[in-house]
């Protein structure tokens, strides 16, 4: 009797409690969603990714964000009217750049996408003195005197 009463009355309980819940949540270190009428974009930084199974009609997906990810390239071929000349790449101190002109502004940045020298020249031959900078790769942009986007470069220092 007290057997039968006591699976009763955990059978009638159990609906009740509530020993776990199933929350989409996620503990990351920074994330964002977005969405428009035509789709629906979430990220996170520093969440394990699980698995993804894909057929031609569907895909599913374990886990809150997966592995899979397209990147399309948004920003037109860069036009030059001149002739940009940037050496020596990789270099140990000076970079020279010829072909700029009136206006010509040099921005590098290091990979952290920190700015870390902007200078705008009026010389069609400008050097670059990285001495003071650390071993790496900086990333070089050169615009025009309207702020129209000349030329990019990956600079290597060593």
């Amino acid at each position: 009797m007290n057997k039968t009463l006591l699976i009763t009355i955990a059978i009638l309980f159990s609906g009740v409690l509530m020993a776990q819940e199933n929350n989409l949540q996620v503990i990351g270190s920074s994330g964002a969603d977005y969405a428009t009428d035509n789709y629906q974009i979430s990220w996170t930084i520093g969440e394990p990714v699980i698995s993804m199974l894909q057929s031609d009609n569907y895909i599913l997906t374990q886990g809150f964000h997966q592995t899979s990810a397209t990147i399309t390239r948004i920003d037109n071929e860069l036009q030059t009217s001149f002739d940009l000349q940037v050496f020596p790449n990789p270099t140990t101190r000076f970079v020279n750049i010829q072909g700029g002109g009136y206006g010509l502004t040099c921005t590098l940045f290091d990979m952290s996408g920190r700015l870390v020298y902007q200078q705008e020249f009026n010389d069609s031959e400008v050097v670059l003195d990285l001495s003071y900078y650390s071993t790496g790769t900086y990333l070089l942009n050169l615009t025009d005197e309207f702020g129209a986007l000349l030329a990019k470069y990956k600079i290597v220092k060593k």
